[in-house]
């Protein structure tokens, strides 16, 4: 049996070494990567809380001595605070799982004990006998990692507005900036630089919102299920009480999911996180390959928009500047696109009564919401904010636009605007100068009606057309 035996091997360890002999077994068996659990300090944390609670439950119901219950706390508390970081030498491609169970009890068995010493007391907690006790790996897992989840949506959430708000910032600095819209790579209408980054805005924040009301179901735990969702092997009145105590450990409601067989059998729940951590990154990448688009050239592309020049870009083209960020949250998207295959197919692997055990699962996710939060933090900052608009290049491209016959046709007829941009085309003029040209507008109906910046405003452009109504009919 593991008790006695444990606490010996255990207590014995060396100096400054918590892990116990489990824990040794699982660092040389699954020794594939030298990424460890000490990278992924929020899991840690997370189960020092889950452990206190269900040591202050136990503690509660009485089927854990008080002195035991204090000290196995009192090692959580110090667990929480992020102390023992380096005791959980696992790979985190594998270690994200029972082996992280039994590493966490026994560091917390071998710190307890240590408190119970040097209070004069006799150090005999056992990790499974005490600091697991009405605990399996499963539940317990499954806990910490919707906790670890929750706090990591916090992260991300306050990593948005990075981008959020300097978008937000833009597209008010623009909206007096008209240039030709674009669809297909082709002449589009007039609209302006403000309209299209305050849909660069409302994609980020509308994703934000989507992570807000997400971020609330990760307080739903499957605490107390233990191996299946029966409940067996918790003292009586330890599955009622639990999540109350995590509660007050976390400093917020969390409750018990609603179907314990669901939670232990599922792992959907990361799919549908990590679709809203893509559909963010695929977000943010749409803005970003559109600023570089716009800022092409400096005199071959469409130069609409100026970046600062942050780094060289051609060791053999002296002078040339890349786009280096936006090119990089281009690939944060593509890299987390690809992460979402892994997520999904992790997740299918579970079968029967447990859900996926798969490390990728968990890991994919936390790493999906790192990358796309320090890359969205980094273009807020440095692109979008020093971004300028070459204001008269933009006007000077809408307005020599062949799709502005559209107004012509609008009022005209689909015939005569085919007319007056057939001779724009020939002739290398605008459609403005081709109107006048063919009779249809005398110089100043054109100049209203091929006002580009009245172009981009619905109400102001419907005016417009009124007035030219009647005459046109």
């Amino acid at each position: 049996m593991h008790s006695d035996t444990a606490v010996r091997e255990n207590a014995s360890s060396p100096d400054k070494v918590y892990y116990g002999p489990e824990t040794a077994k699982a660092k040389d068996y699954l020794n594939l990567c030298e990424t460890t659990l000490e990278k992924y300090p929020q899991i840690l944390v997370a189960m020092g809380k889950v452990k206190k609670a269900c040591a202050m439950t136990n503690r509660q119901v009485q089927a854990l001595e008080t002195k035991r219950a204090n000290a196995i706390a009192a090692a959580c508390d110090e667990l929480i605070a992020g102390q023992f970081m380096d005791q959980f030498p696992l790979c985190a491609i594998g270690g994200f799982s029972a082996s992280l169970n039994t590493a966490v009890n026994e560091v917390l068995a071998k710190r307890a004990n240590e408190i119970l010493v040097k209070e004069g007391r006799a150090g005999d907690i056992c990790p499974n006998v005490h600091v697991n006790m009405g605990q399996s790996s499963n539940d317990v897992l499954k806990t910490a990692k919707a906790l670890a989840v929750y706090d990591e949506i916090g992260v991300l959430l306050e990593a948005i507005p990075h981008l959020e708000k300097p978008l937000a910032d833009k597209s008010e600095e623009l909206k007096q900036v008209v240039k030709m819209g674009r669809t297909s790579y082709r002449d589009a209408v007039p609209v302006t630089l403000g309209q299209e980054f305050s849909g660069y805005y409302s994609q980020i924040k509308r994703n934000r919102l989507r992570l807000e009301e997400e971020r609330q179901r990760w307080n739903h735990v499957p605490l107390g299920a233990t191996v299946l969702g029966t409940g067996f092997g918790c003292m009586p009145g330890y599955f009622d009480a639990v999540c109350e105590s995590l509660s007050a450990v976390c400093g917020r409601k969390i409750v018990q999911s609603d179907n314990l067989f669901d939670a232990m059998q599922s792992t959907d729940a990361y799919v549908m996180l990590h679709a809203h951590i893509q559909s963010l990154a695929i977000c943010a990448a749409k803005v970003a390959t559109d600023i570089r688009l716009m800022a092409s050239g400096p005199r071959a592309g469409l130069r609409e928009i100026t970046l600062k020049a942050l780094q060289p870009g051609s060791s053999i083209m002296p002078g040339k500047v890349n786009p280096v960020i936006p090119h990089m949250v281009m690939q944060i998207s593509q890299k987390i696109s690809a992460n979402h295959a892994g997520v999904a197919l992790a997740a299918s692997s579970g079968e029967l009564d447990l859900g996926s055990t798969s490390s990728i699962v968990f890991k994919t996710v936390l790493d999906s919401m790192e990358l796309i939060g320090k890359g969205m933090k980094i273009m807020g900052e440095k692109v979008v904010p020093g971004l300028t608009p070459n204001t008269e290049r933009c006007r000077s491209l809408a307005e020599q636009s062949l799709s502005l016959s559209g107004v012509v046709g609008a009022l005209f007829g689909y015939s005569v605007g085919k007319r007056v941009a057939q001779r724009a085309y020939e002739e290398n003029i605008t459609c403005k100068e081709a109107a006048i040209k063919e009779g249809v507008l005398s110089q100043g109906e054109a100049d209203e009606l091929f006002d580009v910046l009245t172009l981009t405003d619905v109400h102001k452009s419907e005016r417009m057309f009124k007035k030219y109504m009647n005459r046109a009919s």
